[in-house]
């Protein structure tokens, strides 16, 4: 068998096998070295046997011995070289083989392991389609059984209201029937004889009769529904309230204070638990239809305010009842006044809600109100005046505040095309619209021209003052003041737009490049917004949270599974929310909206445009949305401010 001798040529691959085979110097060395020695001992062998011969001869005989020894030695190396050159080549060979072999598994295994991402990347975008259509179809059975218990609510009511319409017709008819026949027999019946209405009626004065029958009868009516208001009145406040309103009309002693409380404090307590009692729904509702009825009986026109004819009304109880808290502890000679008027008014009430109408009571009661009425407007006639230029004031404020922002000419090119200051236009317009309605109820149509006038005025000044600055600044450049202004508009103009654009830029670029951390922000604001929009409800912010899932879309981008279907599924959540959140006249338009910039996002080539332009409707949206919860807040607040002064 062939001894194998590896050397480095065996390593070096195919290059090497076209070098030709050196063997090793220490091979070489050897076999010299056994070579010499196995001619010493065979020349020492010959010597010793041919001793007879010739040293000459002997040398030549081992001369040809060590001859044929050495070509045997020199086939034999040239068939281990040809052995050796054909193990490396077939070695190199096998070697190249394996190369490409391994070469081509893992070429094979990088394919395979792209296919299981690729096939990790589509479950995973599978299941968050999945998740999506499950949550949609959620809130879509959630938004169908409310509205399923909407209407089956609204069914039932309306059942209930016809069932009790029904009741009410049936006992308005009866009733009507019994005071058809009673209308008649009080016809038929004389004051003085049984036969004088017979005897009237072929004497001819039957149809004057009758027509003092009929006043006489609806007097009656009118005095009856009156009483009926005034037990309503009384059924609605607490007893106490007017036991204790009585006993301070007719100057009765104090209710006793306990030993170690404070008097003011008690007072104090008591005073909150009247006007508890005065603010409640019910009293006013009462108390309105109380005057109602007593306008009707008296033959003057109805109250044109009937709420704040209510709480004139209800001022006199707590004007009896508190004097020192209502008014002042130093009453003045209008306080006093007042206070008589007041004390007259809760005596003259609580007389006609316990004699019912007996002698000239009624009568009394109604110059009793009309006293009161006049003795309170006088009082508050300073408190309204103040709080007339207050609304005024404000309404100055809001103007010049809306003008320094935006200008002279709310119209403006720049003004309409800039949704922000768009919408600051129509903030304004519904607050100075609100603040009308609230001078027009304190003052008449007096106020609102008052407060038109102080408005025209403020912005006369700021016009005045724009001219002026214009053409200082036309001086200062050397132009002229239209051109100044012209510029500085243009300038605004141009800023907001290269803004706008450098963002759309930024949303896009990020969005081709794969990179959504800027998206990502922009998908938090306004999440963060509609947070605020939804309230302190858990319910409305957990919805919000459902609607707007960053977290969820953080990790489909650390995936790398975000694509276009899950922006626009996100964009339509967002809108729908957007919707519910916003007034109930733009739902539609905003649900339409929302679909489009969907619909175009998963169709269009270019993702990024698209998601620049929703957000920006969206802040345009969003900020109407914001601007009309300031002109809510802002319209509570004079309302609890108005209120707060009528019951004071």
């Amino acid at each position: 068998m062939a001894t194998v001798v590896r050397t480095e040529d065996d390593v070096a691959g195919k290059d090497a096998s076209s070098k030709p085979l050196q063997l090793p110097r220490q091979i070489e060395r050897k076999l010299e070295m056994r070579a010499t020695a196995l001619r010493r001992s065979r020349r020492r062998v010959v010597v010793l046997e041919g001793n007879a011969r010739d040293d000459a001869d002997v040398v030549v005989v081992a001369d040809d011995v060590e001859g044929g020894e050495l070509s045997e030695r020199l086939a034999r190396a040239e068939q281990l070289r040809q052995s050796l050159l054909e193990e490396r080549s077939k070695r190199a060979r096998r070697l190249s083989f394996e190369n490409v072999e391994r070469a081509r598994e893992r070429r094979a295994r990088e394919r395979i392991k792209q296919c299981f991402l690729e096939a990790a990347r589509a479950a995973r975008v599978r299941l968050a389609r999945k998740r999506r259509k499950s949550e949609i179809e959620e809130l879509m059975r959630r938004a169908a059984a409310k509205n399923a218990r909407v209407h089956s609510v609204r069914d039932a009511v309306r059942a209930k209201e016809s069932e009790e319409r029904v009741s009410r017709e049936k006992a308005l008819a009866c009733r009507l029937r019994l005071a058809e026949r009673r209308r008649g027999e009080n016809l038929r019946r004389s004051p003085r004889s049984p036969k004088s209405a017979a005897l009237a009626s072929r004497s001819g004065g039957g149809p004057r009769r009758e027509a003092a029958a009929c006043v006489l009868i609806q007097r009656r009516w009118r005095e009856a529904r009156e009483v009926r208001a005034a037990r309503l009145f009384a059924a609605a406040v607490p007893k106490w309230f007017l036991a204790r309103a009585g006993a301070a009309a007719s100057g009765g002693e104090d209710l006793p204070t306990p030993e170690g409380v404070d008097r003011d404090y008690l007072a104090y307590k008591r005073f909150e638990e009247c006007s508890a009692v005065v603010r409640r729904p019910s009293v006013l509702r009462a108390t309105s239809c109380l005057l109602q009825r007593v306008a009707q009986r008296g033959g003057s026109p109805p109250p044109g305010n009937p709420a704040r004819e209510a709480r004139t009304f209800l001022a006199a109880f707590m004007i009896v009842l508190h004097p020192e808290i209502v008014m002042s502890r130093k009453l003045k000679a209008v306080e006093e006044v007042l206070q008589e008027e007041s004390s007259a008014l809760v005596r003259a009430f609580l007389d006609e809600v316990v004699a019912e109408r007996k002698g000239n009571r009624a009568e009394e009661f109604e110059g009793r109100l009309r006293s009161h009425r006049a003795a309170f407007e006088t009082w508050k006639k300073d408190d309204a005046a103040a709080l007339e230029g207050d609304l005024i004031k404000m309404a100055r404020d809001l103007t010049a505040s809306v003008l320094a922002k935006c200008g002279p000419d709310l119209e403006a090119r720049h003004v309409t095309s800039n949704p922000d200051l768009r919408a600051m236009v129509e903030a304004l317009g519904n607050d100075r619209r609100l603040l009308t309605s609230k001078v027009k109820s304190l003052a008449g149509v007096e106020g609102v021209q008052r407060m038109e006038e102080a408005v025209r005025s403020c912005v006369a000044e700021f016009e005045e003052e724009y001219r002026r600055k214009v053409s200082e600044r036309g001086r200062e450049s050397g132009g002229g003041d239209g051109d100044g202004a012209d510029d500085a508009v243009s300038g605004a103009e141009r800023l907001e737009c290269a803004f706008r654009a450098a963002m759309a830029d930024l949303i896009r670029e990020s969005v081709e490049k794969g990179e959504y951390d800027h998206v990502l922000r922009l998908w938090d604001e306004v999440r963060d917004r509609l947070m605020r929009l939804s309230g302190s409800s858990p319910r409305e912010r957990e919805r919000t949270a459902q609607c707007i899932d960053c977290d969820y879309a953080r990790e489909l981008v650390k995936d790398r599974a975000m694509d276009s279907s899950i922006l626009a599924d996100m964009m339509q959540l967002a809108s729908r929310r957007i919707g519910e959140l916003g007034a109930a006249a733009y739902e539609r338009e905003t649900l339409e909206w929302g679909l489009l910039s969907a619909q175009l996002m998963r169709e269009s080539e270019s993702a990024g445009s698209v998601l620049a332009q929703f957000f920006q409707d969206a802040d345009v949206l969003l900020t109407r949305i914001e601007a009309g919860i300031a002109a809510s807040l802002l319209c509570q607040a004079l309302t609890s401010g108005a209120s707060k002064e009528m019951a004071s």
